[in-house]
């Protein structure tokens, strides 16, 4: 054989035997466990296997039903009740209202903007005419530079 032909063959063959020991590694050294030792409760049993009628009447209004009425074509659908059950979701309790502190100190407000303090009112009309003064002046000085 040639050399690369022996080359192929043993790598086939290791493919071969990892794809035969996968399974069993996977559940020696992984701790997967089958199906019934996971939920033992879910599983497919005659109990939770169910069977309903449902039939169409002359309006075309589909109707549902344990037992089929009489002289109505009537179609049977058999239902698992174990399929498609999910663990639920673990949510974290809520603390009692009881343990909250009640905030009894009042608020510190501050003034929104463009407001001001009613003390410093006094303070900002002062600051205004002086500067409707500084503008009267220099319009006196435009005027008497034209």
């Amino acid at each position: 054989m040639k050399t690369r032909t022996k080359f192929r063959l043993g790598f086939m063959l290791l493919l071969l035997g990892g794809a035969l020991m996968g399974p069993y590694l996977m559940s020696r050294y992984l701790n997967m466990g089958s199906a019934p030792e996971m939920r033992p409760d879910v599983l497919s049993t005659e109990s939770t296997r169910q069977t309903y009628f449902k039939w169409q009447d002359a309006n075309g209004q589909w109707h549902f039903g344990d037992e089929p009425p009489e002289g109505v074509q009537v179609h049977s659908v058999n239902v698992d009740t174990a399929a498609n059950i999910l663990q639920p979701v673990a949510v974290a309790k809520k603390q009692p209202e009881a343990d909250k502190k009640p905030d009894d100190a009042p608020q510190k407000t501050l003034p929104l903007p463009m407001t001001v303090d009613p003390d410093g009112v006094k303070d900002m009309m002062e600051k205004a005419e002086n500067v409707q003064n500084l503008m009267n002046e220099r319009n006196e000085q435009l005027k008497q530079l034209q």
